[in-house]
């Protein structure tokens, strides 16, 4: 025990200490040496012991003679108490699976039996006696002392051995059986769980990214037809009818030429786009065929000349004299070349023919449309001569027809109006365009003709919000 620290007045804040008292502090025996000497299962504490102990009487051996399966604590016992009347005995009898505390008491307690407190690090005693004005008035004794004491800290603790407990040892786990678990930060093997083996990054900058619009409910134009190649000479058919009858009518503007086959009611057609990078169509038509309702017809896209492999295969729905085909969405891979295969053996007429076949990229409308309202008319072209009796012989040649669509209030700065314009200056009134105004139904509006000229434009300006145009375009079938 120290010497008492004495302190006079008012070397302590005014009246919160005993008056002309002295204090002491005792500074008891710490734990010098921790040692786990060997273990068999789980490396528990063998020797705990403080080898002497003046004052307090504080725990002087606590050992672990023996166990068989938990090596549990066998005795604690703090042997004397001078006096504070601390733990006495802290004894497990026995312990075979889980070591249970059978005894703990308090032999004997001198003036208040308080139970050192055992905290995780430090064990600490609270002293309840206090001086003059500390507590309610008159409840204490008056001028006693004060004691605090400071319990042993504990110095050393080591673990000499370790057994079955596989403690991770240099960051670093040796096997793994399921998951392929962390070996030295690297992921060697995967059982169960795809894990990353190797993350890589790639930074490609400046990269052109296409953003597209598609719909197939609003006005398509298809203008361009890269269906034709670049000569116009790209068809080829599995059979051809002797005569005017080349598969390379297929490309022609007048749908009265025409391929046709032999007595075969099967045939195949094959284009090349003479294009290298190939196209990724969104609208088709085959135009003025002769299949009947049962015909079954495919067309396929393939980057080989013989479609050792085929990319796309598009079912063909064979409508009366015309066909059309709408990609439900917008097509991103492209072929270079494309077969259409006919098989139509209850045909009729004993041989297969078509006229004019397109496919390309369309000009769709977003958002804008024309009105609800479609004008639609047909033509009747025939060849008539007068005879000697002033009567007429007809030869019937063709329904044509037309149609009248009507653009109102159409955003002058938007692209709408701009593609509008750019067919009008490319096509003009001497070139065949496709226009299909319900590509829902297609069949219905659409017309394969020329403008029968360049409409007159409307346009009102209502302000920055509202530059409209107002239009209205006549194709004609016949021209």
């Amino acid at each position: 025990m120290t010497n008492p620290a004495y302190f006079g007045y008012l070397e302590e804040p005014y009246l919160t200490y005993s008056y002309m008292s002295g204090r002491c502090r005792d500074h008891y025996g710490t734990e010098v040496k921790r040692v786990i000497q060997d273990d068999l299962a789980s490396g528990l504490e063998i020797d705990r012991r403080l080898i002497e102990m003046v004052y307090s009487g504080i725990e002087v051996d606590r050992s672990n003679p023996g166990d068989d399966f938990l090596g549990t604590e066998v005795e604690r016992t703090i042997e004397s108490m001078d006096q504070i009347g601390l733990e006495i005995e802290r004894k497990i009898s026995t312990a075979r699976y889980s070591g249970v505390e059978v005894e703990r008491s308090l032999g004997d307690t001198q003036f208040s039996g308080v139970e050192i407190t055992r905290e995780k690090y430090i064990s600490s005693w609270h002293c309840r006696e206090k001086g003059y004005l500390s507590e309610d008035y008159l409840t204490k004794r008056y001028l006693v002392d004060g004691i605090c004491a400071h319990i042993g800290l504990e110095i050393d603790r080591k673990i000499v051995t370790k057994r079955y407990t596989g403690v991770e040892m240099d960051r670093a786990i040796k096997t793994y059986t399921q998951n392929g678990v962390e070996v030295e930060r690297v992921i060697e093997a995967v059982k169960a769980i795809g894990a990353e083996i190797n993350l890589l990054r790639a930074l490609n900058l400046g990269s052109q990214i296409r953003f597209v619009l598609y719909n197939t409910t609003k006005l398509r134009i298809l203008s361009e037809f890269p269906s034709r190649g670049t000569n116009g000479l790209n068809w080829t058919a599995s059979s051809t009818l002797a005569g005017d009858f080349s598969v390379n009518n297929v490309n022609n503007d007048i749908v009265e030429y025409v391929w046709r086959s032999n007595s075969s009611l099967s045939a195949t057609l094959v284009c090349d786009t003479q294009l290298v990078q190939g196209v990724a169509p969104d609208t088709f038509a085959f135009l003025n065929h002769n299949w009947s309702s049962s015909a079954v017809v495919t067309f396929e896209g393939s980057n080989s000349p013989t479609f050792a492999s085929v990319g796309i295969t598009l079912p063909i729905e064979a409508t009366s004299i015309n066909s059309y085909y709408i990609s439900p969405t917008f097509p991103t891979t492209q072929y270079r070349y494309w077969r259409l295969t006919i098989s139509d053996p209850t045909n009729p007429e004993g041989f297969l023919q078509v006229g004019t076949i397109i496919f390309g990229n369309s000009i769709i409308f977003q958002g804008e449309d024309i009105v609800d309202r479609i004008r639609r008319k047909m033509r009747h072209f025939s060849s008539k001569v007068k005879t000697e009796g002033f009567t007429n012989v007809s030869n019937d040649r063709a329904l044509k027809r037309s149609i009248v669509v009507n653009f109102n209030s159409l955003d002058y700065r938007k692209g709408n109006f701009d593609s509008l314009i750019n067919v009008f200056e490319t096509a003009r009134t001497s070139l065949k365009c496709l226009w299909l105004p319900d590509p829902q139904d297609p069949k219905r509006f659409g017309v394969f003709g020329k403008l029968v000229d360049i409409p007159e434009e409307e346009h009102e300006n209502r302000g920055d919000a509202a530059d409209i145009v107002t239009l209205a375009v006549e194709i004609d079938e016949s021209l």
